[in-house]
């Protein structure tokens, strides 16, 4: 999906491993800029250039910026902070 943020459009996936998971998504696992941390694949590690790695569980957001850097947020963040544009 799509997101507006500050005049930016981001791409955006909610963490889940039931859905369809976007083409962006699937070269950052392959890419291994994110991973599951557990076997139950319910928490998602994304590597960050400031923090190192940061964590999100399902139904929080994956989101990635143009300028390809990824981060996770809240669910509650997402839907305070950003405008969907498209799913």
């Amino acid at each position: 999906m799509k997101a507006i943020i500050n005049n930016s459009q981001v791409d955006a996936w909610q963490i889940t491993t039931t859905d369809d998971t976007p083409d962006w998504v699937i070269t950052a696992f392959n890419r291994k800029l994110i991973w599951w941390n557990t076997p139950e694949k319910d928490a998602l590690v994304v590597a960050t250039p400031r923090l190192g790695v940061s964590m999100g569980t399902t139904g929080w957001y994956l989101i990635k910026s143009p300028e390809n850097t990824y981060r996770v947020i809240s669910e509650k963040s997402f839907h305070k902070d950003y405008q969907l544009v498209s799913k």
